[in-house]
Formats: structure tokens, C-alpha cells, sequence
């Protein structure tokens, strides 16, 4: 390295097998390796202040919800009637209306 290069530091990571090397063969057909990669992703993180890209915690669906959002889903195309009984699948849902 000259003079004037910047110091540099090891990053470690753990990885799953099967990721690290499906990702080693999108990187090489790209034409990068990992310590490439991994250069460009610290630098859009301070680029962007964060992750370059979204992270969200999602809600879970209990059966509950799960069966509110079918049916009123279906209300709101007009299959089924307000003051019907719940259905709780698709499967439900065909029955209903024959």
C-alpha cells in the first residue's frame, strides 16, 4: 500500500452456508467479491445515515385477524352481508357462495 492509502480494517461476519454462496456467485458475476461488497455497503450506510434499504418489524397475523380481513374484504365487494357469520378461508368463502 502507498503512503497516502487509507488504513484499512477486517470485518468479520458470520453467514449461513447456502447464502454465502449464492451470494459468492452473484458477486462474481457482477464482478465484485466480498470485500468489495461489503466496502460499497458501509459506504451507502453512511451515505443514506442508515441501511440502505428497508427494515420493519411486521405484524403478526393471529387467526382472528386473519378471519377480520377476509370478511372485510369480502364485504367490501359486496359478497357477503354485514350481519353474516365469519369465514375463515377461502375455502369457507367458496362454500358460502355456492
Amino acid at each position: 500500500m502507498g503512503a497516502n492509502a487509507p488504513k484499512s480494517e477486517v470485518v468479520q461476519a458470520w453467514l449461513e452456508k447456502d447464502v454465502k454462496k449464492k451470494g459468492k456467485h452473484i458477486l462474481q458475476d457482477l464482478v465484485f467479491d466480498a470485500p468489495a461488497a461489503t466496502n460499497m455497503s458501509y459506504h451507502q450506510i453512511i451515505l443514506q445515515g442508515g441501511l440502505p434499504f428497508s427494515v420493519k418489524l411486521t405484524e403478526k397475523v393471529d387467526d382472528e385477524m386473519w378471519q377480520r380481513m377476509i370478511k372485510a374484504e369480502v364485504q367490501e365487494f359486496g359478497l357477503l352481508s354485514d350481519d353474516s357469520e365469519v369465514i375463515a378461508s377461502g375455502v369457507e368463502l367458496k362454500k358460502y357462495l355456492g
